[in-house]
């Protein structure tokens, strides 16, 4: 519920921060790794040495040469490998 919600944030101590947003807590905030948690968000902001390095949206930011498009190319590679064993006789 929004209840609980509010509760974990100020136990977070970023109520006051997310109050302090244009929509309070119907901005569109998420700190991830996985491609599939960002994918469909209004805008992604890529962060490099605590700086933002890129921002746009998902199909935006696969138009640029960048982290974000090298990150995504990167998985898409690696969920395509496969392990195989050979055995020896």
């Amino acid at each position: 519920s929004m209840e609980r919600v509010m509760d974990a944030a100020k136990k977070a101590k970023c109520h006051d921060f997310i109050m302090s947003l244009p929509d309070g807590y119907q901005t569109i905030i998420m700190i991830a790794h996985r491609l599939k948690t960002v994918r469909h968000a209004d805008q992604i902001f890529v962060i490099d040495n605590g700086r933002i390095a890129q921002k746009g949206t998902h199909d935006e930011l696969m138009k640029q040469e960048g982290i974000y498009k090298n990150f995504v190319e990167g998985r898409q590679e690696a969920a395509s490998w496969k392990i195989s064993a050979s055995a020896q006789a």
